[in-house]
């Protein structure tokens, strides 16, 4: 089983989307919504917590790493680390990824505002996975993980902020 930390992550979303201009507040969503669909997909190998602020879910870790770009885009790594995700991790973290990666950070922002696992966590908060995975496990894209391989059969679209 994967075991994937935070700066692995905040890496693999920047080496993955180079020209997306992933800025700080937005790499802290894509990775949240990694985290929620893998433990979604009975992949819980992310392993990092987010908790509730005023933007929405991020990681300290991530935030304190990333948070002198302010709103400009982060670079890519030019070297990867050794702990670079590879293989069918790589394949399904894009595969979750893909929907949101061209939302703006104020799109992505505005669709965790509008989801219970932010909404009922009280602020500085951490939101528990269980609460993560009973929100995301209702939606439309979670049928991509029942009963079948996630890469495999009729595909579930992920309803982004164009669908409020």
């Amino acid at each position: 089983m994967c075991q994937i930390n935070a700066a692995a992550l905040a890496e693999f979303i920047l080496i993955s989307y180079p020209d997306k201009n992933i800025t700080p507040m937005k790499l802290q969503k894509l990775a949240y919504y990694a985290k929620a669909w893998a433990l979604v997909a009975g992949r819980p190998c992310i392993d990092a917590a987010f908790e509730r602020w005023e933007y929405g879910p991020v990681n300290r870790s991530i935030y304190l790493s990333y948070r002198d770009f302010s709103k400009q885009p982060i670079p890519a790594p030019a070297t990867p680390s050794e702990q670079q995700i590879q293989g069918e991790d790589a394949e399904l973290l894009k595969f979750f990824l893909d929907p949101y990666v061209n939302q703006s950070a104020v799109a992505l922002s505005a669709m965790t505002h509008k989801e219970t696992p932010w909404t009922d966590t009280p602020p500085d908060q951490v939101i528990p996975d269980q609460v993560i995975y009973d929100y995301y496990s209702k939606l439309s894209f979670a049928k991509n993980f029942q009963g079948k391989k996630w890469n495999e059969g009729e595909y579930f679209v992920v309803k982004t902020n164009s669908w409020y």
